[in-house]
């Protein structure tokens, strides 16, 4: 089973990928408590978990180890399509609907972010009305 969303975002192929690599654009969308070194990316949420990625390893919880994630950039004449998938999923994973829900804000995240300026990431204000952060994790 895989998670997928789809969205037009207002913005250039190069601003899209720049807010998906670089520390500065994924704090900003994703969670504010991130690392970016040569060869690893760390996502920190507030003591709940963290996620190291590596070029030559890949380092997160055990259920996700079997279920990659990518990003598609498909230009268009004024915007910018984004493709998410994360797939992988074995049927009936129970915690499916909730990880789409999540991954499904934050790529709305990242639409506000490169459309409005400001992104909705882990431990803000509406990242815990959504659901998104915990309120007993923040």
């Amino acid at each position: 089973m895989d998670i997928v969303h789809e969205i037009d975002i207002a913005t250039t192929p190069e601003r899209l990928f720049e807010v998906l690599t670089t520390q500065a654009g994924l704090s900003a969308w994703y969670t504010p408590d991130t690392e970016v070194t040569a060869n690893e990316v760390q996502f920190k949420f507030a003591g709940l978990t963290t996620l190291r990625f590596r070029v030559e390893k890949f380092d997160v919880p055990e259920e996700w180890k079997s279920t990659p994630i990518t990003f598609d950039i498909v230009p268009d004449r004024h915007s910018v399509t984004l493709k998410f998938r994360q797939s992988g999923f074995a049927d009936g994973y129970r915690p499916l609907g909730g990880f789409s829900y999540c991954w499904g804000q934050y790529i709305r995240s990242i639409k506000l972010l490169l459309e409005t300026g400001k992104g909705e990431p882990f431990g803000s204000a509406p990242s815990i009305a959504s659901g998104t952060t915990p309120r007993s994790g923040h």
